[in-house]
């Protein structure tokens, strides 16, 4: 089992009961079981970030906020978004897959939420996207609020394969929309404008700047380099 490196804002009863060597905090001032440390640095030259996501992301596109490509481009990374109403785990596996030549070291998911809840079936299911994703450095994994035990389910899902795979980061965004209602719509999961900037915050803390080139698109990221 791989060190897990998960972005953590650990506040309220809802904190999932598994102790996480690494823990990264967002910036406001929660209270937290050790001193909050940032991920290390992604070990790559490719500032390209792909975003692939479900309706609660999808607020964070040019169709919407455009959140992710201001916050996430002022610090340095290229950024794609694809996002759908309803996706599955497996059509977003299928989506990074359509767009592998895009791929870089860096890739982005909240799903899950359209996967019933069942953490054993939800945990497979992240588990192959992830591991599908062969040569990625950092692997991001989105947490939804837990006003649905469905949705618990998910957030508890993201932890094992966390746990499995010390690529993945986790970016507790449970934590924090239950500190700061606000950020979430009234319907429990859906974000506010004000939530899609908190959330693309939150995955910058889990990514990090971007380094100071993209590679060109394809390079060294054919079926050659990184198979299926």
């Amino acid at each position: 089992m791989g060190l897990a490196l998960v972005l953590a804002l650990l506040a309220g009863p809802a904190a999932v009961p598994v102790p996480v060597p690494v823990q990264v905090s967002a910036p406001a001032a929660v209270p937290r079981a050790v001193p909050p440390a940032r991920p290390p640095a992604v070990r790559t030259a490719d500032a390209r970030l792909v975003l692939v996501g479900d309706s609660v992301t999808e607020m964070l596109g040019p169709g919407h906020t455009d959140t992710a490509r201001q916050v996430l481009g002022a610090a340095g990374w290229s950024v794609v978004v694809d996002t759908l109403v309803g996706r599955s785990i497996g059509h977003g596996a299928s989506t990074l897959r359509a767009r592998w030549g895009e791929v870089g070291d860096v890739v982005v998911v909240q799903l899950g939420a359209n996967d019933g809840g069942d953490a054993g079936v939800l945990a497979q299911r992240l588990g192959a996207l992830v591991a599908g994703l062969d040569g990625v450095e950092r692997v991001v994994l989105v947490g939804y609020p837990e006003d649905d035990p469905d949705r618990a389910a998910v957030n508890a899902a993201i932890l094992d394969v966390a746990l499995r795979d010390p690529r993945v980061v986790i970016a507790d965004w449970r934590a924090v929309a239950a500190r700061n209602p606000g950020l979430v719509a009234g319907d429990g999961l859906h974000l506010t404008p004000a939530g899609a900037r908190a959330l693309a915050r939150v995955i910058l803390l889990a990514v990090g700047p971007a380094p100071g080139t993209a590679a060109p698109r394809g390079a060294a990221r054919g079926p050659t380099a990184r198979a299926r």
